[in-house]
């Protein structure tokens, strides 16, 4: 069976991170990047909120998936890459894998250890997927690594 390659991008820039959220915290009204809480804990308790009735994103995506993914698989040539910002615990991608069928699927997100488990446990039920997980903070742009495959010509 495969394994997952994971591709580190964000490093964490302590200054920095302490100016940002001071200057958060100190405007009126005080905020926060919500990307400060998507640690393991937070990412699991994200998970927890999209189960909230008040919490629809995530079930409308699923929706739609579910009505238009014979359509969207149409439109996807054989042997492409499936590309998934903010990827998650990657359910929503996994869903479309069957209809899809793609060569490679990469998983992008901030929360890279919860990234990791969620590509191990999904390796196990596609183990002829190349399966690519990187992590990267989307406020520093947004530029998959050559490793990921070639992008040039594959689309999302």
């Amino acid at each position: 069976m495969k394994s997952p390659q994971f591709i580190q991008l964000y490093q964490a820039d302590h200054a920095a991170i302490r100016a940002e959220l001071a200057n958060g915290l100190l405007a009126s009204p005080a905020h926060t990047s919500p990307k400060y809480l998507y640690d393991a804990l937070g990412s699991r308790l994200f998970e927890a909120i999209t189960e909230l009735p008040e919490y629809y994103p995530t079930r409308v995506e699923v929706g739609i998936f579910a009505s238009h993914g014979a359509d969207m698989a149409k439109a996807m040539p054989a042997g492409a890459t499936l590309i998934d910002l903010g990827a998650g615990n990657c359910n929503k991608a996994a869903s479309l894998f069957d209809r899809f069928r793609p060569t490679r699927y990469v998983a992008v997100d901030i929360s890279v250890d919860f990234l990791r488990n969620a590509l191990a446990c999904l390796q196990r039920q596609y183990p002829a997927l190349d399966m690519v997980g990187v992590g990267m903070d989307f406020c520093a742009g947004l530029t998959l690594p050559s490793e990921a495959g070639d992008m040039a010509d594959t689309p999302a």
